[in-house]
């Protein structure tokens, strides 16, 4: 359907552009501004955060003024954790870039000081309340940042982790997470670890 009719190739490494492309200067020009110069969102790319012990880590705007941090929740920033594992399995994203966002799950939205599988609600570490949910209730993971478990042997371990213990009925996820509470979150968790620990190429999207 129009596969060949249409540059569907371009039009998908503008978006990876416009969308994965790191941003180290809030006022950096967006690497597609000479061809879409009136149509740039101002929330576009990844700003680069250094900690203080010199990790980097990427974080997700979300402008939204309704917004109460600035960046996307942890849950809507699974599209961005999705698209970057397939850009990267294409061949469109550097390595750097799937680095960031591993550390961007590792550091600031896992956070096992407040329990052993709690993700913070938002990517930069943020942790208030999300359309109702309470703290720690809506770090969503399994339909995009799970994906990154490909890529990093630490990660996976943490997938795996989350699908045992949800088999076991999730006593290591906060009470009222939807990471457990959703209906779809247990089998997504529990099918996601069955292919990492098979012979499957989980590298390869299906």
């Amino acid at each position: 359907m129009g596969y060949e009719g249409y540059p569907y190739e371009d039009w998908a490494k503008l978006l990876i552009d416009l969308y994965l492309t790191p941003r180290y200067d809030p006022n950096q020009s967006a690497p597609c501004r000479d061809r879409i110069s009136d149509r740039v969102p101002e929330d576009w790319g990844l700003p680069v955060i250094t900690d203080s012990d010199g990790a980097t880590w990427l974080s997700i705007l979300d402008l939204d003024p309704d917004s109460p941090t600035g960046v996307l929740d942890t849950s809507h920033a699974n599209r961005t954790a999705w698209l970057a594992a397939r850009a990267y399995g294409e061949g469109l994203l550097d390595q750097h870039i799937m680095d960031g966002l591993t550390n961007t799950l590792r550091r600031r939205i896992w956070a096992p000081e407040k329990g052993p599988l709690y993700f913070n609600n938002y990517v930069d570490g943020s942790d208030c309340g999300l359309d109702g949910l309470e703290s720690g209730r809506g770090g969503n993971l399994w339909f995009g940042w799970h994906r990154l478990a490909a890529y990093s042997a630490d990660i996976e371990e943490l997938f795996l982790s989350i699908a045992y213990d949800l088999t076991h009925g999730g006593p290591s996820l906060p009470e009222g997470a939807q990471n457990k509470a959703m209906k779809e979150a247990p089998p997504c968790f529990e099918a996601w670890a069955a292919r990492l620990l098979s012979a499957a190429q989980t590298r390869s999207f299906p």
